[in-house]
């Protein structure tokens, strides 16, 4: 599809044409084509499976089952028994830590990255504390990658778990999980935020090898509300549960309490049907398109900007020549907050802040904010060129006047 016709199959570009949407980090634009699919389910099925026998809830039953197949498909999943629906990647993974207690003991521990999403390190540093485990913290080399040479160092024989993002939410680093898993070997748990990555590179979880991955569906293209936990069967066979309610049990009396196979153990309730059948829509169409030409596309954006505003006065590029959608930058003296509330007066929606990552300050060397650029499948080379045209044009209102430090701010 031509670059110019991308933006059509959107209505959110539709009802706002002057928009210029450089956040998809934060979350993506629904195209049409789920839109209508979600639309389409409301209006002509009940939203509701296995509550009563009937042919409606029945048509629902084998529409979501064929959803679940076709997110399971994706990723490579063995089978839809691995797949558990949950409400996005951050109940995934409290949910996970959750399920886990029982299986940490006192001086157990847990490899983490001081820079990972607050909703991939906060859910380990509770679990930690309730059950007195040390976290332990790989390093970051120069270039923005994981020191796997540190990795090897600091796994050791009480080491259960690694928690690691597939690409970090705001450096745009992409991750070697394969590598990861090879290192701390089978005895250790791999837990794989994928929130960044299933909306930009092909995931095989198979190939991987990890444990356990999460992500959700507004990042790629999807509704929000909807997310995935992939489990290897075998795990989701024994891991404990953290819901409980109709639909997971066999059988339950004072003495007894059964519950269901997989995967239906883990639906406490009705799930979320209509979210599941959007996200399966929309790899539908991350299929049509080709994962690898929207990991292509959105790279090839980040570095004609990264060239462009590298030419300009005082700016500085904090992830150079990092394969990535994202950018991340900061301009000499001026606060980020006022460069993001100058571009929003052209339409141009981007992001500033810590991104919830309450480390970066030092891992990027810097106390300030930045702005985060971030690319998907609907941008191209004229939003790029507007963002450079302000950047270049701003000095007026850029003065530095307002740097001060202003409050995080999560994304």
């Amino acid at each position: 599809m031509k670059e110019n016709k991308r933006k059509e199959i959107f209505p959110f570009f539709k009802n706002n044409p002057n928009a210029t949407y450089l956040d998809s980090s934060l979350t993506t634009i629904i195209p049409k084509v789920v839109i209508d699919e979600m639309s389409n389910f409301y209006q002509f099925y009940l939203p509701t499976i296995e509550r009563s026998n009937n042919i409606l809830t029945e048509k629902s039953k084998e529409l979501f089952l064929l959803s679940l197949l076709k997110i399971a498909q994706f990723i490579n999943a063995k089978t839809i028994n691995e797949i558990i629906p949950t409400s996005g990647t951050t109940n995934s993974l409290n949910l996970l830590s959750i399920s886990l207690l029982d299986d940490l003991k006192e001086g157990d521990e847990i490899i983490l990255g001081e820079f990972e999403h607050a909703s991939n390190y906060l859910p380990w540093l509770v679990l930690a504390k309730k059950k007195k485990l040390k976290i332990r913290h790989y390093k970051v080399n120069n270039d923005l990658k994981i020191d796997y040479e540190d990795l090897k160092k600091i796994k050791n024989s009480r080491t259960k778990l690694i928690s690691v993002s597939y690409i970090f939410n705001s450096i745009g680093t992409i991750n070697d999980i394969k590598k990861i898993k090879k290192i701390v070997g089978k005895d250790v748990l791999v837990v794989v935020d994928a929130a960044q990555a299933v909306g930009h590179i092909k995931i095989d979880v198979k190939d991987l090898d990890c444990d356990f991955l999460a992500f959700g569906g507004h990042k790629m293209f999807g509704p929000n509300g909807i997310g995935i936990i992939y489990g290897k069967e075998n795990l989701l066979k024994n891991l404990k549960l953290s819901n409980y309610g109709g639909g997971m049990f066999e059988y339950y009396n004072l003495e007894k309490f059964d519950y269901r196979k997989l995967p239906n153990k883990f639906y406490a309730g009705t799930p979320n049907i209509t979210g599941i059948i959007g996200l399966a829509k929309a790899i539908e169409f991350i299929n049509q398109i080709g994962i690898e030409k929207i990991r292509n596309h959105c790279e090839n954006l980040k570095f004609l900007l990264e060239e462009k505003i590298s030419k300009l006065e005082d700016i500085l590029i904090l992830n150079p020549k990092i394969r990535s959608s994202i950018l991340l930058f900061r301009k000499k003296n001026i606060h980020s907050e006022d460069i993001n509330y100058e571009l929003q007066q052209h339409n141009i929606f981007a992001r500033n802040g810590f991104y919830c990552v309450n480390n970066d300050n030092k891992l990027l060397n810097t106390k300030e904010q930045s702005i985060r650029i971030s690319f998907q499948y609907y941008n191209n080379e004229d939003d790029v060129l507007k963002l450079v045209e302000t950047l270049k044009n701003g000095g007026d209102f850029l003065d530095g006047l307002f740097n001060t430090k202003k409050n995080k701010k999560c994304a």
